[in-house]
């Protein structure tokens, strides 16, 4: 069941697209983007965490490249974007 379930039902059919159904959640930190990686790829700022789609922060972070074409075109760095768990995060 959809924690947020009004907006798990509500957005797909305001989108006009079919809803995922989202089959395994799992932790997830919940707002990955670069400012919370260091270089050597730990993530910091923990503080949003819970659960989420399988893939959700990989999927938020994508977004966050979306503006660089150079890290977008790397987008095979994010194997999981490309499964059925990915396409529903």
């Amino acid at each position: 069941m959809c924690p947020a379930r009004t907006l798990c039902q509500s957005l797909p059919e305001f989108l006009g697209i079919p809803a995922s159904t989202v089959t395994c959640w799992t932790t997830a930190h919940g707002d990955v983007h670069w400012a919370n990686l260091t270089a050597s790829l730990q993530i910091l700022d923990w503080e949003g965490w819970g659960r989420a789609p399988e893939g959700f922060d990989a999927a938020v972070l994508y977004a966050y490249t979306l503006l660089r074409p150079d890290t977008v075109a790397r987008r095979a760095a994010f194997p999981i974007l490309g499964s059925p768990a990915g396409l529903a995060a």
